[in-house]
């Protein structure tokens, strides 16, 4: 198990109504990986995986025409 030396936010936002939780947090776990928090949900990906993720959202978005 790795060790947590620390937290790095990446990007934080609150999305819509900010009396509800909708929040989305991208955190940098260094020395663990990459975690995504939406509302109460937690994605844990390695920097390979998040690296993944990224390029196929960022293609994804390409393929509907959204810049």
């Amino acid at each position: 198990m790795a060790t947590n030396t620390g937290v790095v936010f990446l990007s934080r936002r609150t999305l819509g109504d900010t009396t509800m939780n909708n929040r989305l947090d991208i955190e940098d776990n260094i020395g663990e990986g990459i975690h995504i928090h939406y509302k109460n949900f937690r994605l844990d990906y390695t920097i390979e995986e998040f690296i993944g993720y990224s390029e196929a959202c960022k293609k994804a978005l390409e393929e509907l025409g959204v810049k």
